[in-house]
């Protein structure tokens, strides 16, 4: 199984241990390097990757709200 899939399933099973639904999620940039991972919290686990990796901020500069 690839990296970034193996650390999505570390993520949610963390959530999972904390009582939280097992969501986890992973940013990779365009050479497969996770830049951002995230479980699931009190927000989406996609979200925090998103915020965690910066990508919202080149969203912006790039014309699109996040």
């Amino acid at each position: 199984m690839p990296e970034p899939m193996l650390r999505a399933l570390a993520e949610a099973e963390a959530a999972a241990a904390r009582g939280e639904v097992p969501v986890g999620a992973v940013i990779v940039d365009g050479e497969g390097t996770i830049i951002a991972a995230a479980g699931n919290r009190t927000l989406a686990a996609r979200l925090l990757c998103i915020l965690r990796s910066g990508l919202h901020q080149k969203m912006r500069v790039h014309g699109i709200e996040a």
